[in-house]
Formats: C-alpha cells, structure tokens, sequence
C-alpha cells in the first residue's frame, strides 16, 4: 500500500461527495419549494379571512340602512309639514339625533372593518404576486437545473467506477482503516501536509513528523487529528 493511492481514494471520495452535494441541491430545486409551500397555505389563510371579514360587515351595512330608511322617513314628516303638534315635533327630533348618532357609530365599525379588509387584500395581492414571480423564475430556471442534474449523474456513474478501481488496489484492512477514519473525521481520511501544516487540522507538524510520513512507507498518522499524512 502507498499513501498516494489512499489520498488518491481520498480525492475521487472528495469529488463524489461534492457531487452529492450539488445533486441534492439540484434535485431540491427541481422539487416543491417550501416558500412557495408556505406561501400557497398563507394565501389561503388570507382568502379566509377576507371572506370572513365581508361576512362581518354584511350585518352592520344592513344594519346602517336601516337607520337610513328610518331616517328618510322621520325627515320626510319633519320637513313635510305633516307634524303640527309641538310634543311629536320634538319627540320625533330627538328620535332623528338618536339615529344619526346611531348610524355614525355603526359607520365608524364598518370603517375599522374595512381598513382592517384593506389591510388583508394588499397582503393577500403581495402574496399572489410573489407566487408568480417564483413561479415564473422556477419555470425559467428548469431547463438548465435538469441539464445539470443529468450532468451530475453522469460524472457520479464515472466517478464510482474510478473509485472502484482505486479501491480495488487496497487490501481489506486498509480499505477499512481508510473508511473509518473517514467516518470519523467528516468525510476526509487522508490530509495533505503543506509548508509542514496538516491541511485537515490546519496545525503545524513536527519536523521530525513530517519526515516520517515523507519516507514511511506506511501511513503516519497526524499527531493532532489522527489523519493519515500525505506529503507530495
């Protein structure tokens, strides 16, 4: 076994991972998108409450012409000239302020309900704009990510036949120690030693370290992240 063969399985691992990588990212893109999830729920939250909100002021616009129709009729009698009888006059005066007040107090409800529904309709608009507009961008963007995604799956078939035959080069023991370690150090087994640091750790070696793993011909082990060193 040489170290170069284990850092040589260590860069084919390396670029399958990176491909990995980007295929799943790829592959996420090309999937249902969470905002666009989450945006779809809020609008129909929205639509909801706006016809939640219009049912809401039904009963108070009916209410305010009520008031109207009672209104026009006692204005009618006031100013017809058929009340003559000082007492109705002034009953029915006191009945007509009753009203408006009443009806300026269900106008200011109904007037917080519709800034309130106003509110709700710009969001809810906001909402279904920003849903075309990612819709629209994903739409654009398709060609290209399922290009990619073929590409990615191509230079991954490639690379697992290269992996195989750089594997097939290691006995079963060292096999397993290169995979340990590479469980247990995130993916990378063998580090390269530049200008005398580790690249896995990035701490500098001991001359006398670095020497060893030059002439070795086994692995030498980092004293600090336990990779195996490879010195180019």
């Amino acid at each position: 076994m040489t170290v170069l063969q284990l850092y040589e399985l260590q860069q084919v691992d390396t670029d399958i991972d990176t491909r990995e990588k980007s295929l799943a990212e790829v592959r996420s893109r090309l999937g249902e998108d969470p905002a666009l999830l989450a945006l779809g729920r809020r609008i129909q939250e929205l639509e909801k409450r706006l016809k939640d909100e219009a049912l809401a002021r039904r009963p108070i616009e009916l209410e305010i012409r009520g008031l109207e129709e009672r209104l026009a009729v006692i204005e009618a009698r006031l100013y017809g000239g058929s009340i003559t009888n000082a007492k109705e006059l002034e009953a029915q005066n006191e009945e007509l302020t009753y009203l408006k007040e009443q009806r300026s107090a269900e106008e200011d409800r109904l007037l917080e309900l519709m800034v309130t529904s106003e509110e709700t309709q710009n969001e809810f608009d906001v909402a279904r704009k920003t849903v075309a507009e990612i819709e629209d961008k994903r739409k654009r963007a398709q060609p290209d990510l399922t290009a990619n995604e073929e590409a990615l799956r191509q230079e991954l078939e490639r690379l697992a036949e290269e992996r195989v035959a750089v594997a097939g080069e290691l006995a079963g023991s060292e096999q397993s120690m290169y995979d340990a370690l590479r469980k247990s150090r995130g993916g990378q087994a063998v580090a390269k030693v530049a200008r005398g640091i580790c690249e896995g750790c990035r701490l500098s070696l001991p001359s006398t370290e670095v020497q060893r793993a030059k002439t070795s011909s086994g692995p030498v082990h980092c004293s600090s992240c336990r990779r195996i060193l490879f010195v180019p």
